[in-house]
């Protein structure tokens, strides 16, 4: 297949341009011991192969998602008996629009139910005539009394009591496999689907204390008890409104249903991603890094507080600490080791794309480059980068290395963040506010939080 000789060449010049890289550096650091400074040339050399390397990145990350997409494709087709086929996918779609229907939270926000009864073939009918509808629904600017009785019919499958209707699953399912191919934090978090408007879950904040050894016939006194708590996520409702002109949603050519939630991905993947890092909880989801202000060097064993995280100052005020004419990184062997052992498995380094240009750079006492490339460094399992052998995830709505800064987090995000999604996603189509222009007010709710304090450690730009 060519596209995957397009990543393999990719993954080879990312390779190569980090062992130009190396060397260029390492000239120009041998510039600054001798004279003080790189000269122009050297400098410029070095500058030139980051924005290189980033372009490499950039194309291997776009050609990975595109080659996502199209196993899924394949995977849709009835090929052989591993393929899922096109009734298994309408059945599929279906199923989710049904039971996301009868979970609904309240009356008030589920949706009509004309046919009735348990889940069968009659659902999926249904809801494949319902897609084709929307689309006409949207073609007539939201006006249902232009379309003929048999798509009106068809539409009170997903309408609601206040007048907006389910966005078809097919539709739905597209924006959230984009959230997931495009958002680092759904790569490396828990993900979890829910029918109401929060998830609680009960988690237990210490541990059971044994009596020690006894004698046949001494006493036993009671043992403590292990406490256990209960911690609830919410699913908070996050929109987008674009709009379109009416002339545009005429032309037959146009995919109206994919144009529009094109747009509505772009903004969510926006909005989700600083709020899964840097969200504060007030009506959105509440980031990891929102734990770090309150964070403390307080180990796992010296039994931290529940909800409390653990930092490891970097060494230096807003900078990794000078060991000679080197960068002292013994920091980061540090947040290994204050990660429980039970979480290295799967965990990762996240920081921003900045910061990860700077830790590249970082060498060990014998000159080694502490990031490696290739292998399975890679968030994906492929050839990637990995510091000290955890892969990094590049989250950009993470801070900067500055004074008193928490620049980099290191764990096991899967046992430590959770994501979940409210199932459904809704639309209201406004054609009457601006004449001659289209608007889609559409919603989807989400929430996140730390669910394990013991799982991810952060490193603080400060000496203590």
């Amino acid at each position: 297949m060519p596209q995957l000789q397009e990543i393999q060449n990719a993954i080879n010049g990312l390779g190569t341009t980090f062992e130009e890289f190396k060397a260029a550096n390492d000239a120009m650091q041998a510039e600054i011991a001798a004279n003080g400074a790189a000269s122009t040339e050297t400098a410029t050399k070095v500058v030139n192969i980051e924005a290189a390397m980033a372009q490499h990145e950039a194309t291997l990350t776009e050609l990975r998602d595109s080659s996502d997409k199209i196993f899924a494709s394949i995977d849709q087709m009835n090929i052989g008996s591993g393929g899922r086929g096109e009734a298994a996918e309408k059945k599929a779609a279906a199923a989710r629009q049904f039971f996301a229907r009868h979970n609904a939270p309240s009356e008030k926000h589920r949706p009509t139910d004309p046919i009735g009864g348990d889940f069968g073939d009659t659902h999926i009918d249904a809801y494949a005539n319902y897609a084709k509808a929307w689309l006409n629904l949207i073609r007539v600017n939201g006006n249902v009394n232009a379309l003929p009785a048999d798509i009106q019919n068809n539409l009170r499958v997903g309408s609601d009591t206040d007048g907006g209707y389910m966005v078809p699953t097919e539709m739905e399912t597209t924006v959230r496999e984009r959230l997931r191919d495009t958002s680092p934090m759904r790569s490396i978090a828990t993900v979890q689907g829910i029918g109401s408007d929060k998830l609680t879950f009960p988690y237990r904040s210490d541990d059971a204390t044994s009596g020690g050894w006894v004698g046949e016939m001494e006493s036993r006194p009671e043992t403590g008890t292990p406490q256990i708590g209960e911690q609830t996520i919410e699913a908070f409702e996050q929109y987008a409104m674009p709009k379109a002109s009416q002339r545009l949603l005429d032309d037959a050519v146009i995919d109206v249903g994919g144009w529009v939630m094109n747009l509505t991905g772009d903004k969510m993947i926006r909005t989700e991603n600083a709020a899964f890092v840097t969200g504060n909880g007030a009506n959105k989801p509440r980031g990891f890094v929102d734990y770090a202000a309150a964070s403390v060097t307080t180990t796992d064993a010296a039994n931290r507080a529940w909800g409390v995280l653990q930092y490891v100052p970097m060494g230096a005020d807003g900078a990794f600490p000078t060991s000679g004419t080197a960068d002292d990184a013994s920091a980061l062997i540090d947040m290994i080791a204050a990660l429980h052992q039970g979480y290295h498995a799967g965990a990762v380094w996240a920081m921003s794309r900045l910061t990860a240009a700077g830790v590249r750079k970082l060498k060990d006492a014998d000159g080694r480059y502490l990031v490696d490339f290739g292998g399975t460094g890679g968030l994906d399992g492929g050839p990637g980068f990995s510091l000290h052998g955890y892969s990094i995830a590049q989250l950009d709505d993470m801070p900067a290395i500055a004074s008193d800064t928490y620049p980099i987090a290191f764990g096991n995000f899967r046992d430590g963040y959770m994501i979940v999604d409210r199932l459904g996603m809704r639309t209201l189509i406004d054609p009457y506010t601006t004449k001659g222009q289209v608007k889609f007010y559409m919603t989807k709710r989400v929430g996140g939080d730390v669910q394990n304090s013991d799982a991810i450690k952060f490193m603080k730009a400060a000496a203590t």
